[in-house]
């Protein structure tokens, strides 16, 4: 059990520090990621959470424009965005 346990921690932390790589060579070749970096550590977090917001809200929109567009149709539009967030959560997961 000790062993399994280990290995989800180091899986983990793999993909943490991936991740973080991925991040800093971005930075590393785009000024804009660079300015946005030093905005997100230094800056105030109540704008980040403004700007998911409005993310989440055009997102909320799009879906039901989508939705509403397809008319008689939006379960199964229901159902493949149900099952497409599923299978990403899995992946992720990993």
């Amino acid at each position: 059990m000790t062993n399994v346990m280990s290995s989800r921690f180091a899986d983990g932390m793999l993909n943490v520090g991936g991740a973080c790589m991925v991040v800093v060579g971005v930075a590393a070749i785009d000024e804009r990621v660079r300015t946005y970096l030093a905005g997100v550590l230094s800056g105030d977090p109540s704008n980040e959470l403004v700007h998911a917001r409005v993310h989440a809200q055009r997102f909320a929109r799009i879906v039901m424009d989508t939705a509403d567009a397809h008319g008689s149709e939006p379960m199964a539009l229901a159902f493949i965005a149900l099952a497409s967030v599923l299978v990403g959560t899995f992946m992720l997961r990993g």
